[in-house]
């Protein structure tokens, strides 16, 4: 059964057993379409937060865990802000960006631009 982020999932098994090259070049197109998973935000923070909890299992990974479940959070808020429009909505997901990681520029400037009525 999928849940969604199995590409990340591979991405980070391969990167535990092995070394990455940075190659400035495009290997992979994505396909966008009406059933991508990604569309729904909600599906999307679920499985990465799952992804998170199943690869920051160390000490050390519970460091890195609460700056990705901020950025997870930091994404929601902005896809609602910027693009669904839901300022209201963008609150929450803000507010947990900065309780996991308390410095995320990001997510104050989010706040901020809800405040000031800004959507760019």
């Amino acid at each position: 059964n999928r849940i969604g982020c199995e590409d990340r999932d591979l991405w980070l098994r391969i990167m535990s057993a092995s070394r990455a090259h940075f190659m400035d070049e495009v290997h992979s197109l994505y396909r966008i379409h009406g059933d991508n998973w990604s569309k729904s935000r909600d599906k999307m923070e679920k499985a990465a937060l799952l992804l998170i909890e199943k690869h920051c299992t160390t000490s050390a990974g519970q460091y890195l865990a609460r700056r990705a479940k901020a950025a997870v959070w930091l994404e929601s808020g902005e896809w609602d802000r910027v693009v669904a429009h839901k300022r209201i909505r963008a609150v929450k997901p803000y507010l947990k960006s900065l309780l996991a990681w308390p410095s995320c520029r990001p997510a104050w400037a989010g706040l901020v631009k809800l405040a000031l009525g800004r959507s760019d």
